[in-house]
């Protein structure tokens, strides 16, 4: 148990989603009684990978639904293409909006969430992104963040989805990298806790899993007062098997 806090709130075991050539972890807060991140693994139609990170915005009660919708919609719209382009990126994160704003239905506010997302291909990954929930990608011992921070500050999001707000601008980038290489898409709680301002990471574990267990272990050793989630996915030199 964390000194300080709470037997009732101390999660010590990371959930650990390992398909092998892509792996996925979550562990909530120490003070936050439901986890408001979500961590999907899926693929698309040719059977690429699909990562994706969402992290509910604590403020809105409706958190942790809009994630959880949000996650799914993005999944569900990148299923039916094969070799997905950018736009087709944008158009899976504007289906993650739509999900958002009807996760309160007519009676309540509309959920908000961040996303960030990477679709593994061989030789390059295209990467997507709307708040502050980051995206690395390299070699492992050498990263560096592809994605852009929408935000003026700790917990000031300039976008999000769902909330109501108009359709936003995700930021898209195709990066190429060798067989073999990562890409690592997480919330804010992970990447403030572990690396914070202009630092990035370094990937000292051999696998996907083994890499989500320590970075989440080594969180959680820190002291990280928000949720935690990342997935790490490799780069194939041929296209990978499908999700089961």
């Amino acid at each position: 148990m964390r000194e300080g806090v709470p037997a009732e709130y101390d999660w010590l075991e990371e959930d650990v989603e390992d398909h092998g050539f892509m792996a996925s972890a979550t562990r909530p807060g120490p003070y936050h009684r439901r986890n408001e991140d979500v961590a999907l693994l899926s693929a698309t139609a040719s059977g690429w990978p699909v990562l994706i990170v969402c992290d509910g915005v604590g403020s809105n009660p409706l958190a942790a639904e809009a994630a959880r919708d949000a996650a799914d919609a993005v999944a569900d719209h990148l299923a039916e293409i094969g070799q997905p382009r950018l736009s087709d990126l944008a158009a899976a994160v504007l289906s993650g909006h739509r999900a958002a704003n009807e996760t309160g239905g007519e009676r309540q506010p509309a959920g908000e969430t961040t996303i960030a997302l990477a679709v593994v291909s061989p030789g390059a990954v295209l990467v997507g992104n709307v708040g502050d929930s980051r995206i690395y990608a390299g070699t492992g011992a050498w990263m560096q963040q592809v994605s852009v921070d929408h935000a003026t500050g700790p917990y000031t999001l300039t976008q999000c989805l769902g909330g109501g707000a108009p359709d936003p601008v995700p930021h898209l980038r195709k990066v190429e990298l060798p067989d073999g290489g990562f890409v690592l898409v997480c919330s804010d709680g992970l990447s403030n806790c572990l690396w914070g301002g202009e630092r990035e990471p370094r990937l000292r574990a051999s696998s996907p899993a083994e890499i989500c267990a320590a970075l989440i272990r080594r969180a959680d050793e820190r002291g990280a007062t928000d949720d935690a989630t990342l997935a790490v996915g490799t780069v194939p030199a041929r296209p990978s098997p499908r999700v089961p």
